[in-house]
């Protein structure tokens, strides 16, 4: 593996783990005895844009730390994030995609 194949993966594996980690918070406050709804929409969604983050790093090789805020949305083009690439990504963010989540009222 080169220096560049590995720098390429200790960032891909950065997002995974901060992804998680949000994801992780986001299912300890839903299943809490208050769940606080706010906050598990927001640990939520960063996960997910983590894991978005992390499938972007791993398909274009372009560090997204490098990009001006607000430019992630080209790179998500489907020229740019080839296909069997970023599966890791997707598999880890499929199971909490049915997160039932539910405002009160």
């Amino acid at each position: 593996m080169t220096p560049a194949e590995r720098t390429k993966q200790a960032l891909v594996q950065g997002w995974l783990e901060k992804a998680e980690e949000d994801l992780a918070v986001a299912e300890y406050l839903v299943s809490s005895d208050r769940p606080y709804f706010g906050a598990v929409g927001f640990h939520a969604q960063q996960g997910a844009e983590k894991y978005f983050k992390a499938l972007l790093q791993e398909s274009t090789g372009i560090s997204i730390h490098e990009q001006p805020r607000g430019d992630l949305e080209p790179l998500a083009e489907p020229s740019h994030v080839v296909h069997g690439q970023g599966t890791l990504a997707a598999q880890n963010l499929r199971p909490h995609a049915g997160m039932n989540v539910q405002q009160p009222g």
